[in-house]
């Protein structure tokens, strides 16, 4: 019931609920992959560096949402035949998923994270904590472009719980972030994934209605989230001023600057991202291209990068393959 290791299919789809099942046949090396997509067993997604020559198309990049690529098939199922053999397994019952989601959450600090392991201890459901410490050890160990993918595999193991164990373990998810009094952007993509999935699974989340109709009712949320982009991916300001141009470049709008950094919190980009999610699709589309462009501008996608991008289009119901690069 609980098997390591199940059919191709399904372990792609834990993946990408979204993959139609059919397996196209894949080029054979030299044959010229699609534009801006790395060879089978090459880096992507996140911290992969790409010449000139190799610059994902951007149009390309967001056609693909809901539409996984040859590759992107070949990317998903290497990703999860380099899993640990215990996150797998652990993944696939809710007990070893709440567990799973737990660790990735424990702080590498020994003060804050015994804060944490003793709020477990006390509030997890019964086996949980046990399992969260076995696999503690195994999650610190996992590449950080697994760490998404791995909240990913395990959601549909999440949505099984009943009400009463989704409240206790949202409320320890919650416990957890918050136990070193700093939120981090890996912490804040996983509160992301998890509240847009699980709300919807709970029946907990309502239709959203197109309020914006142009890429001009949504400015200021456009500048607050190419500018957070921005600055993600470059630490230097006048590297986060030229991401922030490429990408701003490619909306049907006025020019204007990257924003200061006291306004891009996580409170505007949740607010940001509020408002983007109800905007037209026409709209959604041009963010998406622009969030790529301001992404891509110095031929490279890091981890962060990787996964803002990847809430962004989920909180915005255009969920895109990673970008492989």
């Amino acid at each position: 019931m609980f098997s390591t290791h199940p059919p191709l299919g399904e372990r792609i789809r834990r993946i990408d609920p979204s993959w139609d099942g059919d397996f196209p046949e894949l080029p054979e090396p030299g044959d010229g992959a699609p534009a801006g997509v790395a060879a089978p067993g090459a880096a992507g997604f996140a911290g992969a560096e790409a010449g000139a020559s190799a610059r994902p198309d951007i149009s390309n990049a967001v056609s693909q949402v809901g539409q996984p690529s040859p590759a992107h098939v070949e990317y998903a199922a290497a990703l999860i035949d380099r899993l640990p053999e215990p996150v797998v397994s652990a993944a696939h019952e809710p007990y070893g998923a709440r567990a799973l989601v737990y660790a990735l959450l424990l702080d590498r600090n020994p003060a804050p994270r015994q804060v944490q392991l003793d709020h477990l201890e006390a509030a997890a459901d019964d086996g949980v904590f046990e399992e969260t410490v076995r696999l503690a050890p195994v999650v610190e160990q996992l590449d950080p472009r697994m760490r998404l993918p791995v909240l990913e595999i395990a959601l549909p193991a999440l949505r099984a719980l009943t009400s009463r164990q989704y409240q206790r373990f949202e409320e320890n998810v919650v416990e957890l972030v918050e136990a070193d009094e700093v939120i981090d952007l890996f912490e804040w993509s996983l509160q992301r994934i998890l509240l847009r999935e699980m709300q919807a699974s709970f029946g907990q989340s309502r239709p959203t209605r197109v309020r914006h109709r142009s890429a001009g009712a949504v400015q200021s949320s456009l500048a607050v989230l190419m500018s957070v982009l921005a600055y993600v991916g470059h630490r230097e300001r006048q590297a986060a001023e030229g991401a922030f141009a490429e990408g701003w470049r490619v909306l049907p709008l006025p020019e204007r600057g990257l924003l200061p950094h006291e306004a891009c919190g996580f409170a505007e980009l949740d607010a940001a991202l509020v408002e983007l999610d109800r905007a037209a699709p026409q709209v959604k589309k041009r963010t998406l291209e622009a969030a790529v462009a301001c992404i891509i501008a110095d031929r490279k996608v890091t981890v962060e990068e990787g996964e803002l991008l990847r809430v962004v289009s989920a909180w915005i119901n255009c969920p895109m393959p990673p970008i492989l690069g």
